[in-house]
């Protein structure tokens, strides 16, 4: 038997969690272009970095970007010849006082945007960020709905099982009654004798 109370609740979840995924989206996509001119407008200002931010910043850089020269390996982690060239690129642009976003976006104009080892959390990589957490939400309220279906019902601290007081309708005629209480007087018994 459905409920049209619960699918109507689960109807209403999906859709406020479907909503709240488009505005999310929505956001990114004009928050985008605010964070791209904030980027470029910082492309001429230089950093000043001390030797310990300088090592952190490059270390950091190294395994924020995936290597064009080993599939699915970060800069850091790639061996080729190819690789050391571009750490060595990376290292001479923080020396020259290239900020880490200068670089990122540098290298992402050169090679796309898969260099990234994790999406921007803006535009189309803000899907990336959040479809996990909404794919867990959808998930739970679907579990919700199918658990509160598919239980049985709980039994009692009694032990019996939860049932309706009277055992007959108005429609009930005396020898249907009587039968009625028999039967139930052996399920008991039945369930005395079970339980003991």
């Amino acid at each position: 038997m459905k409920h049209p109370q619960r699918s109507t609740a689960i109807h209403s979840a999906v859709l406020l969690s479907a909503a709240c995924f488009v505005v999310c989206l929505a956001v990114g996509a004009i928050l985008t272009p605010a964070a791209q001119a904030a980027v470029q407008t910082d492309e001429e200002a230089l950093v000043q970095y001390t030797p310990e931010e300088l090592e952190d910043t490059y270390q950091r850089l190294q395994t924020s970007i995936m290597s064009p020269y080993c599939q699915g390996l970060t800069l850091a982690d790639c061996p080729t010849s190819g690789a050391v060239a571009m750490r060595q690129r990376i290292h001479a642009w923080l020396e020259e006082g290239r900020s880490s976003e200068w670089i990122v976006n540098t290298l992402t104009g050169e090679y796309g945007e898969w260099i990234r080892s994790a999406p921007k959390f803006a535009g189309f990589g803000l899907l990336a960020w959040l479809a996990p957490g909404a794919a867990l939400v959808l998930g739970g309220v679907w579990v919700g709905g199918y658990m509160r279906r598919h239980t049985k019902p709980q039994v009692s601290a009694t032990g019996a099982s939860p049932r309706p007081e009277t055992t007959s309708g108005p429609d009930t005629s005396a020898e249907e009654k009587g039968r009625l209480r028999e039967i139930e007087k052996r399920v008991e018994a039945e369930l005395d004798a079970w339980q003991a």
